[in-house]
C-alpha cells in the first residue's frame, strides 16, 4: 500500500474471478468458476503472468449446473466450493392405451 492512484490488473478474461491473495501477498488465485472441472490459477498482478495450480471437480459431477463457490486458504493447501446440482428420475410406461 504505497498510495497513489489505483491501477487496474492487467490479462485477466472477464471470465477470470478473483478468488483469494496468495500467502506472501503477490500473487492472486483466479478462476472460472463457470466451467467444470474449476481451474485455479497463480496470478502474478505484476506481470501478467498466470500458471496453473489446481483443478477442482466433485467426485459424482452428475446434475451440476450454475454458478459455483470457490473458497482457497492463503498457502492453497485447502479449498472449499459449493455447486449446484439438479438430479431426476425417468420413468418409461410401456402399453397404456
Amino acid at each position: 500500500m504505497e498510495g497513489g492512484a489505483p491501477q487496474p490488473i492487467l490479462h485477466l478474461k472477464s471470465a477470470d474471478e478473483i478468488i483469494g491473495w496468495s500467502g506472501d501477498g503477490r500473487s492472486l488465485y483466479v478462476a472460472n468458476v463457470n466451467e467444470m472441472p474449476i481451474r485455479v490459477y497463480r496470478f502474478d498482478p505484476s506481470n501478467g503472468h498466470k500458471e496453473m495450480f489446481k483443478e477442482i471437480m466433485p467426485a459424482d459431477p452428475a446434475g451440476i449446473f450454475g454458478y459455483h463457490y470457490v473458497f482457497l486458504t492463503p498457502d492453497g493447501k485447502g479449498y472449499a466450493y459449493s455447486v449446484s446440482r439438479m438430479l431426476s428420475d425417468l420413468y418409461v410406461v410401456e402399453g397404456l392405451k
